[in-house]
């Protein structure tokens, strides 16, 4: 199924952006609108991966690995350690 960048406004006015998929441009908007939205702009995106996204169209946010952890707590000893 293709998938479409789109750019929209919500009910409340917040600005959102992200991507969806859908068997055209038509449906995309279809899609949008009936969530509420109001597309600015939608254009077809090929050959990129797609982003997880929620039911609501917020992305989800990838879980921290253990390597990810240890980095983190490194260079935060070492800005601690610096005084900062």
């Amino acid at each position: 199924m293709p998938t479409f960048a789109y750019s929209a406004v919500d009910t409340a006015g917040k600005k959102k952006s992200g991507v969806i998929e859908a068997a055209d441009e038509q449906s995309a908007i279809a899609l949008m609108t009936k969530e509420g939205r109001f597309v600015l702009e939608i254009k077809p995106q090929e050959g990129v991966a797609k982003k997880s996204t929620t039911a609501d169209g917020e992305r989800k946010r990838a879980k921290a690995t253990k390597s990810d952890l240890a980095l983190f707590t490194r260079r935060l000893s070492d800005l601690s350690s610096a005084g900062l």
